[in-house]
């Protein structure tokens, strides 16, 4: 009996030293749990931060890309704008031209009709007038006062 009380002891003190293991591999599990626990945890904030960071670049893409659009909208207004000045001074600088042309002609007109005429610088105000007028009058964009001799 004694015999069996002490491989019972036996028995039982192993019994405590597989639990004591077991309880100790339990804890060591639970410390790897709360480790990975932690770990997703940290690993699900990242992924969210990284998401939102995500989205502000993309919103801040999106913004950069409507500006640019804008700037390109702007930029061809303004090539177009600057194509339809530079149309519009061509056509004044060819306006220009055919001014002077025909103020050139009336010049010259008037220089045969005042060598032909025989006329001299002192010749009458009104007589040069009458004469002159016309040529002079016929001039697109020109506005001519007449001068009276007092």
């Amino acid at each position: 009996m004694q015999r069996q009380i002490k491989d019972k002891t036996l028995e039982l003190e192993r019994c405590y030293q597989a639990i004591k293991k077991l309880q100790d591999e339990i804890r060591h599990l639970e410390e790897n749990l709360q480790d990975h626990q932690r770990a997703q945890d940290e690993s699900l904030t990242k992924n969210h931060l990284l998401q939102q960071t995500i989205k502000d670049l993309q919103y801040e893409l999106d913004a950069k890309n409507h500006l640019k659009d804008d700037r390109t909208r702007q930029i061809k207004s303004m090539e177009d704008k600057i194509s339809q000045l530079e149309i519009e001074l061509d056509e004044e600088k060819n306006n220009s031209d055919l001014l002077l042309e025909r103020i050139t002609r009336c010049r010259e007109q008037v220089g045969l009709y005042l060598h032909i005429s025989g006329l001299s610088s002192c010749a009458s105000g009104t007589e040069l007038d009458r004469n002159i007028w016309p040529c002079l009058s016929s001039v697109k964009g020109v506005t001519l006062v007449k001068h009276v001799n007092q």
